[in-house]
């Protein structure tokens, strides 16, 4: 028959193979389409940040650098350092008035600068005629007078904030108050002087009801 009809048995044949290789070519389509369409996805989603290596490194050599100027060091410093800022404080506080009252501002303004001058190179000198009882350890090294210099209100850094310094130097001097009048260590004060806040009022309301009740020294 295939020799008899050539034709007719091609085009059967043709007729047979056409379903199987349509089939066949749909799933070729489907299959380019799906591999398309995962191209096109990793093409428009967003690409992962590159992680930089100098983050870390950057902060930390930021922080190594404002670290010493920062003005809160000052209620880290040694007691020593901290007191001659509190009598510098006072100190100059005192040649604020000199200037207002005197009509001779000279007494005024050595007054202002010996404040100046101990609070920023006092401390061991403050440190050796202080009572033993007011002294923490030994005296301050020179790295601590050292970094004692950049903080507070008596440093450039200082001035360029005058308020938050001028805050500082006053808690600093509160609580100086405050070590002076337990000694140095637990006592009759200690446990009203320090729960909660410090202020004057309370340091001195604290000392005077002691004092008035014939208490001249806390055990």
């Amino acid at each position: 028959l295939a020799q008899a009809y050539p034709a007719i048995f091609s085009s059967s044949l043709l007729l047979v193979e056409q379903p199987a290789l349509g089939s066949m070519e749909s799933a070729d389509l489907n299959q380019l389409a799906a591999e398309r369409e995962a191209r096109a996805k990793k093409r428009t989603s967003s690409p992962k940040p590159m992680p930089n290596p100098w983050a870390s490194s950057a902060s930390g050599s930021s922080k190594s650098r404002t670290a010493p100027h920062s003005g809160t060091d000052l209620a880290k410093a040694h007691r020593s350092i901290r007191m001659a800022h509190s009598i510098g404080l006072l100190w100059g506080l005192l040649g604020l008035v000199f200037l207002l009252l005197l009509s001779n501002y000279w007494w005024g303004l050595c007054i202002i600068f010996a404040g100046v001058v101990l609070a920023r190179a006092g401390g061991q000198a403050l440190h050796s005629v202080l009572p033993a009882m007011l002294q923490e350890g030994a005296a301050p090294t020179p790295t601590e007078m050292e970094s004692g210099l950049l903080t507070g209100l008596f440093c450039l850094q200082g001035i360029m904030a005058p308020s938050s310094s001028l805050a500082l130097e006053w808690t600093t001097l509160l609580e100086n108050l405050a070590f002076g009048c337990t000694y140095g260590k637990r006592n009759c004060l200690t446990g009203d002087m320090y729960a909660g806040e410090l202020t004057l009022g309370k340091i001195c309301g604290l000392v005077y009801g002691k004092l008035s009740s014939g208490i001249i020294r806390c055990n």
